[in-house]
């Protein structure tokens, strides 16, 4: 493992590892002993290599402060409707509902437009105008969770914008957005022409497979590429650049050897390295330049360049050369699946040792039989190795790795690499070119390899064990396993074997330790996770159990945050049993998320307030509900929960609604209510109480310890006569970053103020976690 490749890798583990300090030097030395014992017996590169780790890894902490920003305190103004004017940086893409276009807009920045289909087909350069509500573009922040929307703010896109159109007013170009807008132009006139040449869906296959762009697959076909681990055949990536490069490399040779006053000067095997290489350039902007297509594109050039400098070109050094002037460039692509991913995989091909191709058996007196069978273990072999070198980061950032679906990679990949991608291009070119009946006849060998390959997906995942659900890995296992997987595929089985037992061994030190710190014992613990505008609570017990009260919800068609924040949370904090799971009410924004949860842990009760049933609640509601009926969970009410009990360590009240829900009151002031009090230590929490609800409970309340804000700190919760009866040490409040209902309000904040009363905010935070002592004392 030569020296640049080092580099990259510590640069990359450097950045990637999350707080605790503790955490990421365990880490750190961990990386330091693989590599040791990776690169024993090789003389004076080891101290190289120690001296490479501290080198990276002071690198990759100068880049800490940006890969988490600060609180977004200056950005979170409401929602604002006006006109604005900007020039595209990016062309307008399809995403199948609609189309999204990056524009440089005063003084805002960078904005994500978002248009209704058709109804924006501005290109880069061009001026657009239109009247658009823009509203700041916040991450959810949930420490431990990786998520790509976290590298908005670093590439400078703070806001996102929604318009019904623009109006295309002028021209500001540059040579970039010149190109940038013919590779927008040619993919659209492609694309057209696809459209008219093959049926449905076989065009939205060709544009998956040749530009990535699966706007036009339904949700079930692109679930089932990335679950059984297919899902790099639909991304833009060094297969792409490869073909282009041959193509045009290989037609090149052949036509240039006519030319005998370059031939004579050694010319022509130089020209036909460099001139594919603005046609590969043009080709990924046609795709939309994603950072692994330009990873490729970048490895490409510095390995068919290196040999014109008198160099032997190698690959692995190429390719990390090109990740880190990238990575240090730009920072956010450590929070890029796509882009790790893409590493990595190619990474551990690069390196396949000598020995394995030697299984090829590609001598003239193999037997043709031996000859198959050499191929077919070599596409296992190579199948197996990406796969695996890729399983921890599948399994941090989706929560699931293929199992025995894996196995079809050996079938996928030939077929859509070696068939499905040139006969689709050849498809490109024929509808292009010839007329339309010519066209269609040209275009029946791709369509049959585009049907073939799209139902591969269907059919691994049909296999016993097809995919596999592991343990959500922290990022320190996740990087601790990426290295030693990839430094044991270039050693001997028995220096694996070795790096294995050492590798076992380490991460299970770091996953007593990650338990330990996960179910704490002896305090009481209020974790609101962020999931935007919604409620989340994830309770820790004194006795080492959780329980969940709400799991947010999508409320403008967002991704479900129980499937994105609260599932995962759970998974990452080895909870795969709650004491209970209660729903303060049947809002979506509360509800949402639950029906994600039931299919993840076990719990033996669901604590509903029964309202939802009672008025024939639907949508979130009635999925939440009919999931935990479903997994055999018994739903309780309000009849058998009112009042006081023993519960796993505290003693825990249900104040209201009780002694039983009364359909007619609103859902907010029939908000189940619950104080929790450990020790000296008491915690309210009263869903979405307003003030009817608070001034109902005023007389059977007292001083507090921590208070939840009610209705996310809405006006019309969080009164007077409330604060002073309960004088709360700290406040908690879950909310949209920002609200969309202007949450927490102003008059709510003042009120806090005029009293001491520090808020604890998941919009300015992140992710709250408060702990308590059974004395009485938070932090």
């Amino acid at each position: 493992m030569g020296p640049l490749r080092l580099l990259f890798l510590f640069w990359v583990g450097a950045l990637w590892l999350a707080p605790p300090v503790g955490e990421a030097a365990l880490a750190a030395s961990a990386v330091a002993s693989l590599v040791a014992v990776g690169l024993v017996g090789r003389g004076h590169r080891n101290a190289a290599a120690l001296v490479l780790l501290l080198g990276a890894a002071c690198l990759g902490a100068g880049q800490q402060p940006q890969l988490r920003p600060a609180p977004w305190h200056d950005r979170l103004s409401a929602a604002q409707t006006e006109r604005m004017e900007g020039v595209v940086e990016s062309g307008c893409v399809d995403l199948g509902d609609a189309q999204r276009c990056e524009v440089r807009v005063a003084p805002y920045g960078l904005v994500a437009w978002r248009f209704p289909p058709g109804r924006c087909m501005a290109v880069p350069g061009d001026r657009v105008s239109a009247i658009a509500t823009v509203h700041p573009l916040v991450p959810m922040r949930n420490p431990g969770l990786p998520g790509a929307a976290m590298g908005y703010p670093l590439r400078g896109l703070h806001w996102r914008g929604e318009s019904a159109f623009c109006e295309i007013t002028g021209r500001q170009s540059s040579p970039l957005r010149a190109v940038r807008a013919w590779a927008l132009r040619a993919r659209r006139r492609v694309s057209a022409a696809l459209a008219q040449t093959l049926d449905g869906p076989s065009h939205a296959h060709a544009k998956a497979l040749l530009f990535g762009d699966t706007a036009g697959l339904d949700t079930g076909a692109e679930e089932a590429f990335r679950q059984s681990g297919l899902a790099h055949l639909l991304a833009v990536s060094g297969a792409h650049v490869s073909l282009i490069l041959a193509l045009v490399g290989a037609i090149l040779r052949r036509t240039l050897v006519y030319a005998t006053w370059l031939t004579a000067r050694g010319y022509t095997w130089r020209l036909a390295r460099l001139l594919p290489l603005p046609l590969a350039g043009f080709f990924v902007l046609m795709t939309g330049a994603s950072s692994a297509s330009l990873r490729a594109l970048f490895t490409g050039a510095l390995s068919l360049a290196a040999p014109l400098f008198l160099r032997r070109a190698v690959p692995e050094s190429a390719l990390a050369g090109v990740a880190l002037v990238m990575g240090v460039t730009h920072p956010w692509l450590a929070l890029d699946p796509g882009w790790l991913l893409s590493i990595i995989a190619t990474w551990a091909l690069l390196t396949r040792p000598e020995a394995e191709d030697a299984l090829r058996f590609d001598t003239p007196s193999t037997s043709f039989s031996r000859r198959v069978a050499a191929e077919l273990w070599s596409a296992v072999a190579t199948s197996l190795r990406a796969g695996l070198a890729t399983a921890p980061l599948l399994a941090a950032w989706f929560g699931r790795v293929p199992g025995t679906a894996l196995a079809m990679n050996a079938v996928a990949a030939p077929l859509g690499e070696v068939f499905g991608l040139p006969l689709t291009l050849a498809t490109a070119i024929a509808a292009l070119l010839l007329p339309l009946r010519l066209a269609r006849w040209v275009s029946h060998p791709g369509a049959w390899a585009l049907k073939t390959l799209f139902a591969l997906p269907d059919v691994a995942l049909t296999l016993p064990g097809a995919t596999w659900v592991p343990p959500m890995l922290t990022q320190s296992q996740c990087f601790i396993a990426t290295v030693s997987i990839v430094v044991m595929m270039g050693l001997s089985w028995r220096a694996r074997c070795a790096l294995g037992l050492c590798t076992a061994a380490l991460l299970g030190c770091i996953e007593v330790r990650h338990r330990r710190a996960a179910h704490p014992t002896g305090v009481l613990q209020i974790t609101a996770l962020d999931v935007g505008q919604g409620d989340a609570l994830l309770i820790d017990l004194p006795d080492g159990e959780a329980m969940l009260v709400d799991a947010g919800g999508a409320l403008h068609q967002e991704p479900d945050p129980g499937e994105r924040v609260v599932a995962p949370w759970l998974r990452l904090a080895r909870r795969d049993h709650l004491a209970a799971v209660v729903l303060s009410h049947p809002h979506p924004d509360h509800a949402g998320g639950l029906a994600a949860v039931f299919d993840t842990v076990s719990t033996p009760a669901f604590w509903d307030t029964g309202q939802g049933v009672a008025l024939g609640y639907t949508g979130a509601y009635a999925r939440a509900l009919g999931a935990a009926r479903a997994h055999g969970v018994t739903v309780l009410g309000p009849e058998q929960l009112c009042g006081g009990r023993y519960f796993h360590g505290l003693w825990l009240e249900v104040l209201a609604p009780c002694p039983r829900m009364r359909p007619e009151v609103p859902a907010n002031d029939a908000s189940f209510v619950l104080r929790l009090r450990f020790g000296n230590a008491t915690v309210l929490l009263p869903g979405d109480l307003e003030r009817a609800g608070e001034a109902a409970l005023l007389d059977r309340l007292g001083p507090v310890t921590v208070l939840k804000l009610g209705h996310h700190g809405s006006r019309t919760s969080t009164t007077d006569a409330w604060l002073d009866r309960l004088r709360p040490e700290v406040a908690l409040v879950s909310c949209g970053h920002p609200s969309p209902f202007g949450h927490p309000h102003p008059t709510v904040l003042a009120r806090l103020a005029a009293r001491g009363i520090p808020l604890r905010r998941t919009d300015l935070s992140g992710a709250v976690t408060i702990r308590l002592t059974a004395e009485g004392r938070w932090q």
